[in-house]
């Protein structure tokens, strides 16, 4: 409030649950502000003059006299610079895309000549080379500005050059992806390739790509390692649409994004250029200076009003403290809305979260009823008596078998044909909304119903579509009304609902309005009372895109030390000035805590927030801070002495000219480590952090918890507790899910009631539900379970090389046991056979007990050695009701094919290796061989884990040694000497693979194990002795000598074998981690998903 005015700005109910008092203790509020602290963000008004101060009152309704109240200075206050002016949109002639010149290109764009906003930037983003930020409203032909930078980039670049998409969802990846495959490789034969954590593909893919489209945590994750990948050096043009969202929660990775690929771009001598795509910006020309942009030639930040259909807005307001009834009172609204502004066109209507979708839907049928017309939203041919509506269920019957749908349209989608399509729905609250014409969509639903539901939507079958925002950011499907119900969704972090971000809003108004069908659309924004003036005053003046950078900055600044990128304390400083936040914090110190933007207040600001993420980092173990004179361990610096930022370094204004920024990233490479400033030391442990794309914070508790004889269910607890689930979903009242679903649970977690609502908790149950094959009791869990999985596998590989570089085979061996549990959805002490299909238990105790088959690997060898015998045993040998039939034998068939039964021997062919005491490396080398057929990508047989995934394979060498644990109860432990990643053969000629040990000093003869573990399948895991003899130094001279010609000779003949077999390959030192980590990317519903 105002205490001059005596007016209240802003107004907000707050709940303070008990369980945020309990669960952090009345102490930690005394040394301030945690982690886990609630923490309130609102906007208020600021006038000029400023006023003196604003009052913060916080006032309960629960207990007399508990009132508090904050003074709010603004003496220090420094604002923002006014932005810059909207681009005007001229009065220009539509360009017709026959200016293109080329009929290739031209056969891309459906329509005769380009629209005033795309003719405008024409010319700049067609005949030039110039970085360009497009900020323009939401269906204004963004993305034809991105395809005109790529023929611009076909034109001019070399052939191999590559042009790569990042956009900040999945569900947007996937929609360019459908789009682009279509024009670019189906009609001009130019490979265009997906690389998200839904699909990962091999080098050679990306290799002949030519378009590229990621996701910001996939596309970081492969250039951190940017110098061993040819392929990242081949990038020529950079496409970041959304480039808005830099101030969100994935906003960090877009900056270090952008920032990386200039530097590439000033290591490789190569040109990148980068092409923003974003809604209008408020202060688009510092992004446009950060990204090396010519204002006067490559920025175009357009007025949010510029359409190419004018928008009709209406603000409705409604009062109510609590969500869920605010949200039903809002059903009738909507409808309403619905009845007048689009009574016979197509209408959606965003909600929060999943379990709106389906009230929402419910509520829409009820007042359908009431008026006496349930299916006044369904829009159905007329029946008839054609074959074609038959042929299409067909089709569409067969198409969701493989995961495709087939198109539909409304011609032959009549009554007969409608009913049978709703068969194919496998959600049945969606079957039930359709069959009164209303669609759901959102993650939670299988890939196959949203494809149907959105074929049936644009061929306005159905007129009322319900969804998330993650349908705004990615499908394009405009309609004539959008109604948004409610701004507000429920945080899992903070436990409590909060706002929406005002693109999320402006990107969903964005769907009203049907270029080609409407001459205006119209959006129905329904909000809580006290947010109508706000978004009111809002709405078209969009806040400026702030970095969120310093939040998240350790995980950047250890992967660019494991790269080599930063070396001393001093590069960390020289990085940060060429980064986004660098920038916006001169221009707004405030909202950065900055107290003083003079340069001694900066130097200050920076290296402490410098000194504290290197500190953090140490303490973690993911890196070391040395004295360079001493070459010790340093504990710490005097801020602002040791490493400083000059005055050279924060040139960057002006933007006069040509728009290049004075800090080129160039001049920070050449500066690099010089002077006598402290180094900094990547370990192991930061190394496979970055690697993984882990927090450090992860792998702070892997060293903590990770030891020598870890158990499956202790390796299960130290996963699930992994900084990565941290934000996983944890909705309204699924506190009491979770502790009834732990008593249903085979491994009951104990502990405290108020923690049933953490993530990690939360994130063993879905674990053990996995496993156990439990029934969840909502289907949002399906998706939240999908998500747990979907992150495991690489968190796992981690954990793997996190034991390793400990030496710890025990425990190693229990990590990929548990990575096979997890991809066959079963526990370790379950029958392998359960991985088979149509395998029951009462079939497995048949044939242990009659047939001696116990194992899926016996099963295996029966299979591929005498097929017909395992194929008369199950259809005729096995009691009637165990009896397969021709369909599950060809399941079975199926399954087996895939499976990989290895054949594996020294190369030598014997067990004994000999070595000689001086040696300093022992060399074992294995040849392998794959009995059964090998598909062409070694696909896993995995019907119970959420994606398709490769076969991993590890080669693994220990021994028992004296155990030196005073804690183990044997006198033997297990030591692992060497590890790994091996490539499986694909094909029946063998591969040569080798794995190097220390030597022994020691003569005498040791007894090694080799072990060839699958990550992927359970049971086929195997090991083999191999004797060591380490010999007298010069005793294998004398055999050497004398068989050196003939073994000379042979070695030639073999190589020139091996070179004309194409087929036999050796195995690189880590192949398979190429590509083969999931980074986290999520769709935003996972997100904002909560109710």
């Amino acid at each position: 409030e105002d205490d001059q005015n005596e007016h209240i700005y802003h107004i907000e109910y707050f709940l303070l649950h008990k369980k945020m008092v309990v669960r952090q203790g009345p102490s930690s509020y005394q040394d301030g502000l945690t982690d886990d602290t609630p923490k309130l963000c609102f906007t208020i008004p600021i006038f000029d003059p400023l006023p003196p101060l604003y009052i913060v009152r916080a006032v309960s309704d629960r207990w007399l006299e508990a009132s508090y109240q904050v003074e709010m200075s603004f003496s220090d206050l420094k604002l923002p610079d006014q932005h810059m002016r909207h681009t005007e949109l001229l009065d220009l002639q539509p360009i017709p895309k026959a200016s293109l010149k080329n009929p290739m290109y031209e056969s891309l764009f459906s329509f005769s000549h380009f629209n005033p906003v795309q003719t405008q930037i024409y010319h700049t983003l067609v005949h030039t080379d110039h970085n360009a930020l497009v900020g323009a409203p939401t269906g204004s032909g963004k993305t034809v500005a991105a395809e005109m930078a790529i023929i611009r980039m076909l034109e001019e670049c070399p052939k191999g050059s590559k042009a790569v998409y990042v956009g900040p969802l999945k569900a947007l990846v996937k929609e360019r992806l459908k789009d682009w495959k279509y024009k670019f490789e189906t009609k001009m034969n130019m490979k265009v390739t997906e690389l998200t954590g839904d699909f990962t593909p091999d080098i050679r893919a990306l290799k002949e790509s030519v378009i590229v489209l990621t996701t910001p945590e996939k596309w970081d994750g492969i250039t951190r390692n940017w110098k061993q990948r040819d392929y990242v050096k081949q990038v020529r043009l950079l496409i970041i649409d959304e480039i808005h969202m830099l101030g969100q929660d994935r906003g960090p990775i877009l900056e270090v994004i952008v920032s990386r690929m200039r530097h590439i771009s000033s290591q490789i001598n190569n040109s990148i250029r980068i092409v923003g795509l974003s809604t209008a910006l408020a202060n688009a020309r510092d992004l446009a200076d950060w990204l090396g942009i010519d204002p006067v030639i490559g920025l175009f930040n357009f007025n949010p009003s510029v359409r190419p259909v004018p928008l009709e807005v209406h603000i409705q307001g409604f009062e109510g403290k609590f969500y869920c009834p605010r949200m039903a009172t809002m059903n009738k609204p909507a409808y309403q809305a619905i009845m007048t502004h689009s009574r016979f066109q197509p209408a959606m209507i965003f909600v929060s979260s999943r379990r709106q979708t389906r009230i929402t839907a419910q509520d829409l049928i009820s007042f359908c009823a009431m008026d006496a017309n349930p299916t006044q939203f369904l829009k159905l041919a007329p029946s008839s008596s054609s074959s074609s509506s038959s042929s299409l269920i067909d089709t569409l019957r067969k198409g969701i078998k493989k995961g495709q749908v087939t198109k539909i349209t409304k011609e032959t989608m009549d009554e007969t044909a409608f009913q049978e399509m709703l068969e194919t729905i496998g959600d049945k609250n969606l079957q039930h909304a359709l069959t009164f014409g209303i669609g759901m969509h959102h993650a939670g639903l299988k890939e196959t119903d949203r494809t149907i539901v959105e074929q049936l939507f644009r061929e306005e079958i159905i007129q009322v579509l319900i969804c998330t925002s993650t349908l705004a950011w990615g499908v394009n499907l405009p309609a004539h009304l959008v109604v948004i119900k409610g701004t507000e969704f429920y945080d899992g972090k903070t436990k409590r609902y909060i706002d929406m971000p005002i693109t999320d809003v402006l990107q969903m108004m964005g769907r009203a309005g049907r270029p080609q069908f409407d001459t205006e659309g119209k959006a129905v924004i329904l909000v809580h009372e006290p947010k109508k003036m706000f978004y009111k005053k809002f709405l078209y003046e969009p806040f400026p895109v702030e970095s969120s950078l310093a939040n998240y900055l350790h995980d950047h600044i250890n992967a660019e030390i494991v790269s080599g990128t930063i070396q001393t304390k001093q590069d960390v400083l020289d990085y940060l000035t060429w980064t986004y936040f660098f920038r916006r914090l001169l221009k707004n110190p405030s909202y950065y805590h900055l107290q003083s933007a003079d340069l001694d207040g900066l130097n200050e600001f920076l290296s402490g927030l410098v000194d504290n993420t290197l500190l953090d980092l140490q303490k973690a173990g993911c890196i070391l801070i040395t004295d360079p004179e001493s070459g010790g361990l340093s504990e710490g610096t005097d801020a602002g002495t040791k490493f400083t930022l000059s005055q050279a370094n924060i040139r960057f204004e002006g933007g006069k000219g040509n728009g290049k920024e004075k800090n080129n990233p160039q001049d920070y490479q050449n500066n690099r480590g010089k002077g006598g400033d402290a180094r900094l030391v990547s370990l192991p442990l930061g190394a496979i952090s970055s690697y993984f794309y882990l927090s450090y914070k992860t792998a702070m508790m892997f060293a903590e918890k990770i030891g020598s004889s870890n158990s499956i269910h202790s390796l299960l607890e130290i996963l699930c507790d992994c900084h990565e689930y941290s934000e996983l979903p944890v909705r309204h009242n699924e506190d009491i899910l979770n502790d009834q679903l732990n008593n249903e649970v085979p491994y009951p977690i104990e502990t405290k009631k108020q923690l049933f609502d953490s993530p990690h908790v939360k994130a063993r149950l879905m674990l053990q539900t996995h496993f156990s094959q439990l029934p969840l009791p909502i289907s949002d869990y399906e998706t939240d379970r999908k998500s747990v999985l979907d992150q495991s596998i690489r968190i796992l590989q981690a954990m793997v090389d996190v034991a390793a570089e400990k030496g710890w085979l025990e425990t190693t061996l229990s990590i990929v046991h548990l990575m096979q549990m997890i991809i066959q959805g079963q526990w370790h002490d379950d029958s392998t056979l359960l991985t088979l299909p149509h395998f029951q238990p009462s079939l497995i105790e048949h044939l242990s007990n009659d047939h001696s088959l116990t194992m899926s690997s016996e099963v295996l060898s029966m299979y591929v050695s005498r097929p017909h015998d395992l194929q008369r045993l199950l259809m005729e040998k096995v009691p009637r009701s165990m009896t397969f039939s021709k369909l599950q034998w060809n399941d079975l068939s199926a399954c087996l094919d895939l499976m990989p039964l290895i054949d594996w021997t020294t190369a030598s062919g014997s067990e004994v290796v000999q070595t000689e005491s001086t040696s300093r490396k022992v060399s074992l080398r294995f040849q392998l061989r794959r009995l059964t057929k090998a598909n062409k990508e070694t696909v896993v047989h995995a019907p119970l884990f959420p994606k398709r995934i490769t076969e991993n394979w590890w080669l693994m060498i220990g021994r028992c040694v004296p155990s030196k644990s005073p804690q183990s109860s044997s006198s033997q432990s297990l030591e692992l000497l060497g590890l790994k990643r091996i490539v499986a053969p694909g094909t029946n000629s063998p591969i040569e693979t080798w794995i190097e040990l220390a030597g022994h000093e020691v003569v005498g003869e040791y007894e090694l194990w080799a072990y060839l573990m699958c990550g992927s399948y359970m049971g086929l895991d195997q090991q083999r002795r191999i004797r060591l003899q380490v010999v007298p130094a010069g005793s294998l001279q004398a055999a050497t000598n004398t068989a050196n010609v003939s073994r000379s000779n042979s070695r030639h003949h073999q190589q020139q074998q091996t070179n004309n077999n194409a087929k036999k390959t050796t195995a690189t030192a880590q192949p398979s981690r190429d590509l083969n980590a999931d980074f986290g990317d999520s769709d935003e519903d996972e997100i904002e998903d909560f109710d």
